[in-house]
């Protein structure tokens, strides 16, 4: 059975044109920069792993951990996602439902790799940027919100390098819920 990723998470496509102008129209054209990954917020921990299990068909390797006491999956297709316009993408972050009022449910945000022109693009749109201070990793995003409630994340490096860099591998597939089973289990 081919599992048909639009029909999981919607039209990821789609999602990136909308995300892709919405910047054109801040004159910032992310299609010259690549992208770290887009993501997808379930409604509910039933969806949440659903889907997990349904996208990782489609993968070769997640890497789930918790994030606030709940999982968040890093799934890396075995091919990437073609998303128009000359752009790709082969990580999808699946993050847990809402924590928090107001939350968008579906395609979330598509994140982008700056590296060494984050410090000018930060400067330049500090005024609408929500900084870096909202996330625990090492090198966090900024990010760009819309009033739909998506957004843009700007990452220095990719997150799957970030991951990775805190020790993760994406060498197959690990769940946060059978680590704390038995944490000696790999």
């Amino acid at each position: 059975m081919t599992v048909i990723i639009k029909d999981l998470i919607g039209d990821y496509a789609g999602f990136y044109a909308q995300q892709r102008s919405r910047m054109a129209d801040l004159e910032f054209d992310i299609g010259n920069y690549p992208l770290s990954h887009i993501a997808f917020r379930a409604a509910t921990d039933t969806d949440y792993l659903r889907i997990r299990d349904e996208l990782e068909k489609s993968c070769d390797a997640n890497v789930e951990n918790e994030w606030r006491g709940r999982a968040i999956s890093k799934l890396q297709f075995r091919e990437q996602l073609d998303l128009g316009g000359g752009a790709n993408v082969a990580m999808l972050e699946l993050i847990p439902p809402p924590h928090k009022p107001g939350q968008k449910i579906g395609l979330d945000h598509v994140a982008v790799v700056l590296g060494e022109h984050i410090d000018p693009f930060a400067q330049r749109y500090r005024e609408m940027l929500i900084g870096e201070n909202q996330s625990s990793l090492p090198s966090p995003p900024y990010r760009i919100s819309f009033k739909d409630g998506s957004s843009v994340k700007f990452y220095r490096i990719s997150l799957k390098d970030l991951v990775i860099a805190q020790g993760f591998s994406f060498d197959g597939f690990y769940h946060a819920r059978d680590e704390q089973a038995d944490p000696g289990q790999s």
